[in-house]
């Protein structure tokens, strides 16, 4: 009964952190946030996710700067 307790405190808690992502992607400050403090390596392979990052990632004249010294 004990694991049946926490396996379902664990599925509450992972259900609410797929929503986190459409918040982030839907505010493109937020996002240009995180990327700024992001690795370089990181960026140069997360352009390759989707064509929000990359678009994300290109148009940001900071990251560029970083990306291209």
């Amino acid at each position: 009964m004990a694991n049946t307790k926490k396996q379902d405190v664990r599925l509450q808690n992972s259900v609410h952190i797929p929503h986190a992502a459409p918040e982030v992607f839907g505010l493109p400050e937020l996002l240009e946030m995180i990327l700024v403090q992001s690795e370089m390596r990181d960026l140069l392979l997360w352009q390759r996710v989707n064509s929000t990052l990359q678009n994300a990632i290109v148009r940001n004249g900071a990251i560029q700067e970083d990306l291209f010294l």
